[in-house]
């Protein structure tokens, strides 16, 4: 090979994204789960086949084949569809596979470092393998419910496409179908694209998700799949692959661009290379050759010595041909030649989470990153030892059974992956260690320790969930630096609608307001350190943030001083302002802030501005900044400086002069806040001149200003009126006449001053426009100091501008309630106002939770400011706060055959049907056809040798075809009569017509007419849920003076009758046996692939009855239950209680309760009628003279007539003995009627039973009249027996 083929660049592994078996979700935990040698294997999730049992019976036959043990993810039906903006409709038709790519691949790129929004517009590739369309296929095959929807959730270029249209990605996208080796594959081809600079960013991996049986089945027939689901690679006891699910994405770079960025490199794609098998004896069968090839190729275009690979993650399937194959091509690529006790390890994740199948060669590729990051070598996980057909020593290799390290040699650690389909596509690919990063000291960010972490979600509970999760993580992870946290949160994710902000000093305080935010259920708060909001639609957040400068009263001692030690930005400005502040006003603005003392109108007029103009610079340092800008009296002058009318020096001076001048007027008037609108209050001191209306704060609210005692008299009255007034803390009345002595003094003292063009929009409070442009002159600061101040116009002109969001920057919030007020009368929603400082509190956690609040309400923050770069910290993944989206398509075949009923769900309803009466009584009908094929039960349920359907099956379906959804149901008068037998097909009907029930057979094939229906079960319901229990029965107590009995009993009594099997697999853990008491504990778990219903706990209850009668074992079968009422779902474990209630007719009432005591099922005045018992006295009597009636006195040898004289006598006589039982003329007796139908009960067919028996010498079997339940079938099998052999026929009892 030469140098021209060989890769000249290589590329980065920046980011990992992965949702594998054994709740993997995050490298983190598929590291944990590797090092932990974990397996897992697990059986099928008990839905998953679920659409495919209401088929057929052939099909719910291929199911139980299908179920199996595997390696699942579970929660395939749960999708996180608001967060990425899909509508709840859409992401139903949506493969499950196309959501989870989805969710994976963020997770990826926030693990690469990279905020996901932050790609979109780029040129960045999708690339994703997978072979199998298992839910669109459904979805394309269910023909009456296709949409529009339906075809891009349904084909398979959805997953990658739909990466690229939710975060708006143009380069290629596509999937790929290479089978196993298909994420290899794509991994390959993302890297060609990097390299021909087609792109400079892919996500590529695989996915594998399975909801259809069919490739269960054909793996299953092809002798590829292991019986217990476990994958055993280079295992002795290899025996096939346990199939698997899982998604796994990497984020991939050119090297040298991952280098230039600073990303974090995982490990390096040093080279790759995809072959084919070609021509080999079979498509899916392996070929050496191409395998050893294809090994060659890949190491030659890394330019790398395949004798410097340390490790080797196989494909691995752990079948017996496709292990030893593989191992003889990395013998041949990497084993031969290698020093003694210097082999090359191999091994296969495979053994610990499945074979993913499309995923597999991704998550080999994460595994090997890993282990490379690591310097570990992770387990191979064995059931045995290292396979025997490949000769270890020999060929150079050694698989890894043990977690071990893996030493630094003279070249980086090195290894490569393998995936190869079973179609003959095959791929490798060649990792290296990542370059050694440069040593960064993991230093906490300068200043002070608080800071603000910043969490968000499209929704306020995947928030809450996250910061739970977080917490979490930051105690698992105490050598995390907080700077690293900070970083990552603020400027390496995407900020969500939904935000949080957590102030915190130090991880203690972190954790424990993360965890207060997790417990948090409310809508918006700000208390504690962590505050939260939501960018809502129409909030105006794309307008900026306006800066509104208070006026006089939010000075306040102690103000600034922690900011002047804490904030260098702010001791700048304080220390700029200190020349100026000494020439105008005589002291230091410094000193001032660290002595407290404001009383003085100047310096409390002239430290305002000081801390506006420092705060101002603070909200810079932390990322904020105006998109216009407000002030308020003296606010104005900051505002001016922060927009850029003003240069710090000329406010500075405007605030010093304007500041010593009021020393002229103070004590002499008084101001106080009214709650009327300005031009009412205007109009109510029209012609006062000691008072004017001073300030138009609010639509709402006015503040005057005058002489004091004016004032104070105003206050006084107006009260007495019973208006809103109060005080405000002035002895200088601002804005009025007080004023006009300072005005020649002010402009004079104002000629030098040089104002300037705003850089930012500025709204003037001192002129009647608030827009006006005029310059902020001498002119505009006398109007500033005489005229009222027009707030309320100010802001109105604000949100007229689009603009919802306003930060108060002053010591104390003076102004934010009448921002609120304008906003209100307005009908604005959706505002947000924040400020900047608390009097008496904490200043910087009172700024950060300010920003906060900002930044919860879409104020764009520059948080490279607040967290200056760090090297990313791996955080916990997403909590994705999932909805079941799913649609259970209808398959043709269920089409078809959709008449049948659901052996899965246990009972005999097949599709319903209502129809039309004359009278209106609601009449509902279910047809289904039964067979030993279609029993609605997974196991045997015979009564000497005959098959046949469990009461507790046909109790079930009666409960299923009541009226109601969910809740209770009830029963009555539930009769018994004959069970159904299995022996041949039969159609069976189940007919509810007003609160009636009945169920019906009769043979396939049979002539019309109603009079061959045999009815076996009929009942009443109610017409709606049933009343639940009364409050005493809620709660089953134990009987007492109970003695342990032995479980084994219940089974044993059971097979003495001649029970063999039984239909569900339910245990008896615990008998307690009293007098005429009986306490089973019984656990019934649902079958897989079953759903969970009644029955089986049902059959269980039943089947314990008998073990209360004692005796000997006597057959028994429920012939009558006076109620059947059932709560909610049957528990997998319960409680059965029994009491023998009637000896004489064997009724007993049957009580089902929970492990809790919670009453689940009641069945009271159940009666068990016995078979082959005696019959009644009088009736005995009877039957003997029966038996030897004078016509019959003479012996017959039954056995020597001819066939058809045979056949007429036996007619006679089973016709006969029938009628005169029944009491109905003989000539009457219809031959092909159900004998049930014509008053035949258990008491009287065992009677003729028994004449027969003793009439012929022959045994009838307790099932001959369920097997031939008309006179015509009992009278042919009874011929039919005396036709047999002798051996066939057992003599007489």
């Amino acid at each position: 090979m030469t140098r021209m083929l060989q890769q000249r660049e290589s590329v980065a592994l920046i980011g990992i994204g992965c949702r594998f078996p054994g709740g993997i979700d995050s490298p983190e935990s598929f590291w944990n789960f590797l090092s932990g040698g974990q397996v897992a294997v697990e059986p099928t999730p008990e839905d998953r086949w679920r659409p495919y049992t209401k088929i057929s019976p052939e099909f719910s036959e291929a199911l139980r084949r299908a179920d199996r043990p595997g390696n699942f993810i579970g929660d395939v039906d749960g999708f996180d569809a608001e967060f990425f903006g899909i509508t709840p409709r859409e992401a139903e038709f949506m493969d499950p596979q196309q959501r989870l790519v989805l969710e994976v691949a963020w997770e990826a790129l926030e693990h690469a470092g990279m905020a996901p929004r932050s790609v979109a517009g780029s040129d960045a590739g999708v690339y994703i393998g997978t072979c199998s369309d298992d839910y669109g296929r459904r979805l394309l095959e269910d023909l009456p419910r296709i949409e529009p929807w339906t075809g891009i959730g349904a084909q398979l270029t959805g997953i990658a496409n739909r990466v690229s249209h939710v975060l708006d990605l143009h380069g290629p996208s596509f999937v790929l179908d290479s089978a196993c080796s298909a994420s290899l594959v794509a991994v390959h081809l993302a890297c060609q694209s990097l390299l021909t600079g087609e792109t400079s960013l892919a996500l590529a991996g695989g996915v594998n998700i399975i909801l259809s049986p069919a490739y269960t089945l054909t793996l299953e027939a092809a002798g590829a799949l292991s019986p217990d689901g476990r994958s055993k690679p280079f295992d002795a006891e290899g025996d096939g692959y346990g199939r698997a699910e899982g998604c796994g994405v990497l984020v991939l770079k050119r090297l040298a661009d991952a280098e230039r960025d600073g990303d974090r490199i995982l490990a390096v794609i040093r080279g790759s290379a995809v072959a084919q098998d070609g021509a080999t004896n079979g498509i899916m069968a392996p070929n050496p050759d191409a395998q050893r090839d294809l090994l060659r190729l890949a190491w030659e275009r890394s330019g790398l010595d395949p004798a410097t690979a340390g490790y080797i993650e196989a494909h691995g399937t752990g079948t017996r041909l496709g292990d030893p194959v593989e191992a003889s091509g990395l013998h041949a690529v990497f084993g031969a030649g290698r020093p003694d006790g210097k082999p090359c390890w191999i091994g296969s994740v495979k053994s610990n989470i499945g074979h993913a199948e499309p995923a597999s060669g991704v998550a080999g590729i994460i595994k090997a990153t890993l282990m490379l990051r690591e310097a570990e070598l992770a387990a191979t996980v064995l059931t045995s030892e290292p396979s025997p057909d490949i000769p270890w020593d020999d060929w150079g290799l050694r698989l890894v059974t043990e977690h071990q390290p893996w030493p630094k040699g003279d070249t980086p650690r090195r290894a490569g992956v393998s995936g190869y389909g079973y179609g003959g596509t095959i791929g490798h690919i060649v990792l290296e260690e990542a370059p050694a990063a440069a040593e960064e000291p993991a230093a906490e960010p300068e200043g002070g320790a608080v800071r603000a972490y910043p969490l968000s979600y499209r929704s306020r509970a995947g928030i809450t969930a996250y910061a739970g999760r977080l917490a979490d993580w930051l105690e698992q992870h105490p050598g995390t630096p907080l700077s690293a946290v900070g970083h990552t949160l603020a400027t390496r994710r995407s900020h969500l609608e939904h935000r949080a902000t957590v102030v915190a000093d130090g991880r203690a305080e972190l954790v424990a307001r993360l965890r207060e935010l997790a417990a948090d259920d409310s809508a918006e708060r700000q208390v504690d350190g962590v505050v939260t909001g939501a960018v809502r639609p129409g909030g105006g957040a794309d307008a900026g943030t306006v800066w509104v400068f208070s006026g006089h009263g939010s000075h306040w001692s102690g103000m600034g001083a922690e900011l002047l030690a804490e904030r260098p930005e702010f001791a700048a400005v304080i220390d700029a302002l200190e020349p100026v502040f000494r020439e105008e006003l005589g002291f230091s603005a410094r000193q001032a802030l660290l002595d407290g003392d404001f009383d003085a109108v100047d310096r409390a007029q002239s430290m305002i501005f000081a801390m506006q103009v420092g705060l101002a610079e603070v909200w810079r340092a932390h990322g904020h900044r105006p998109s216009a800008v407000i002030g308020h009296s003296v606010g104005e002058i900051a505002a001016a400086v922060v927009a850029g009318a003003l240069s710090l020096e000329d406010g500075a001076r405007l605030s010093g002069r304007r500041s010593a001048l009021l020393r002229r007027v103070a004590g002499r008037g008084a101001m106080a806040m009214v709650g009327l609108p300005f031009d009412e209050v205007a109009a109510r001191l029209a012609g006062d001149e000691r008072i004017s209306a001073a300030i138009a704060s609010s639509p709402l609210s006015s503040v005057v200003s005058g002489d004091a005692e004016a004032v104070a008299a105003l206050v006084r009255d107006w009260q007495a009126e019973g208006l809103p007034v109060r005080n405000v803390n002035s002895d200088v009345a601002f804005h009025s006449r007080h004023m006009l002595e300072l005005t020649d003094g002010l402009r004079d003292a104002l000629r030098e001053l040089a104002p300037r063009i705003p850089e930012v929009p500025l709204y003037t409070t001192a002129l009647a426009d608030p827009r006006s442009d005029a310059p902020h002159d001498a002119a505009y600061w006398v109007a500033n100091l005489r005229e009222p101040v027009r707030l309320a116009q100010a802001v109105t002109a604000a949100v007229e501008d689009g603009y919802r969001r306003f930060l108060e920057v002053s010591p104390h919030p003076v102004v934010s309630h009448s921002i609120g007020e304008t906003l209100a009368h307005l009908d604005v929603t959706g505002a947000h106002i924040g400020h900047s400082l608390r009097r008496d509190k904490p200043e910087l956690r009172t700024l950060l939770a300010g920003l906060g609040g900002l930044h919860a309400h879409g104020a764009e923050i520059d948080w490279s400011l607040h967290h200056p770069a760090a090297p990313p910290a791996e955080l916990p993944p997403v909590v994705w706060q999932h909805r079941r989206h799913w649609l259970d398509a209808v398959l043709p075949a269920a089409a078809v055959v959709s008449h049948q009923h659901d052996i899965s769900g246990h009972t005999l309803l097949g599709a319903p049907v209502d129809l039309a009466t004359a009278n209106g009584t609601a009449l509902r009908v279910w047809n289904t056809v039964l067979d030993e094929a279609s029993r609605p039960f997974p196991g045997g349920h015979s009564l000497h040798g005959a098959s046949i359907v469990p009461a507790s099956s046909i109790i079930h379906t009666f409960l299923e075809a009541a009226p109601g959804v969910g809740g209770s149901k009830a029963l009555f008068d539930l009769s018994l009569r004959f069970p159904i037998a299995l022996a041949s097909a039969r159609e069976v009907q189940v007919v509810r017509e007003g609160l009636n029930l009945r169920l019906s057979t009769r043979a396939v094939g049979a002539k019309g007419g109603p009079g061959n229906w045999l009815t076996h079960t009929s009942g009443s319901t109610m017409a709606d849920s049933a009343v639940p229990f009364p409050d005493a029965f809620l709660t089953v107590r134990a009987p007492e003076d109970l003695e342990t009995a032995d479980p084994s009993v219940v089974i044993g009594r059971l097979d003495a009758i001649g029970v063999e099997g039984i239909a569900w697999p339910w245990e008896v853990r615990e008998l307690l046996k009293g007098e005429n008491v009986l306490r089973a504990v019984i656990h019934a778990p649902a079958v897989p692939g079953d759903q969970v219903t009644w029955a089986p706990l049902l059959d269980a209850a039943l089947g314990v009855v008998p073990v209360i009668y004692g005796g000997p074992p006597t057959v028994r079968m429920p012939a009558h239950i006076r109620e059947v009422r059932v709560v909610g779902e049957a528990p997998e474990t319960g409680v059965v209680d029994i009491r023998l209630v009637d000896p004489e007719t064997d009724t007993v009432d049957i009580v089902i309760s929970d492990e809790s005591g919670r009453l689940c099922a009641w069945l009271p005045g159940t009666r068990f009628g016995a078979l082959r018992s005696e019959a009644p006295a009088g009736r005995a009597a009877e039957a003997e003279a029966d038996a030897v009636a004078p016509e019959a006195a003479a012996p017959v040898d039954w056995r020597a007539l001819p066939a058809d004289v045979l056949a007429a006598r036996i007619d006679e006589e089973v016709c006969g003995r029938l009628a005169r039982e029944m009491k109905i003329p003989a000539a009457e007796l219809d031959r092909d009627r159900p004998l049930t139908d014509l008053g035949l009960d258990s008491v009287m067919s065992m009677v003729v039973c028994g004449q027969l028996e003793k009439l012929l010498g022959i045994r009838l079997p307790v099932t001959v009249l369920w097997n031939h339940p008309t006179a015509g079938g009992l009278a042919a099998y009874v011929a039919g027996q005396l036709g047999a052999d002798e051996t066939a026929a057992a003599p007489a009892a």
